[in-house]
């Protein structure tokens, strides 16, 4: 079967889809290596747009009856205007130049919220590291799955 998917697999989305199991324990290692998030928030804030903002709605649909603060997901270059030292921001973005998630990144760092970004590298990595902020890099790995399975399985 593989023979006649590489010819129309030009991403090769078929080896992808099977490595989706060893993407969620690796998922469990760079979580556990990398972030330590304290949970006093009031508010969890999702920030992502398209494909990036696909995982964020996946775990808000899971998690919600689980979750005693409100989440929301913000696909916007403006966050609400209750987002504030309380929130907790969860930006993704694939590339990490997404002006929207920019925006978010930047207006979070204004607001003193908890700021936890993924992505595989550029601006938000970069300002992600010099601000101190939690990050996990999703560089080497298919993004969609890798935001679903990082975002869900802690």
């Amino acid at each position: 079967m593989k023979t006649n998917v590489e010819k129309y697999d030009r991403s090769n989305m078929f080896d992808i889809i099977k490595k989706f199991s060893c993407q969620i324990e690796e998922s469990f290692n760079r979580i556990e290596k990398n972030i330590k998030i304290n949970n006093n928030f009031k508010n969890i804030v999702f920030c992502g747009m398209g494909g990036s903002s696909i995982g964020s709605a996946f775990v808000k649909n899971i998690i919600e009856n689980q979750v005693k603060v409100p989440m929301f997901i913000n696909n916007d270059y403006l966050l609400p205007n209750w987002v504030d030292e309380s929130s907790l921001l969860i930006i993704v973005s694939y590339s990490g130049n997404t002006e929207e998630t920019v925006s978010n990144f930047n207006e979070g760092l204004k607001n003193n919220s908890s700021i936890c970004i993924i992505s595989s590298g550029g601006y938000l990595l970069k300002q992600a590291i010099l601000c101190f902020a939690k990050w996990i890099s999703s560089k080497n790995c298919f993004w969609f799955y890798v935001i679903i399975t990082y975002v869900s399985f802690k």
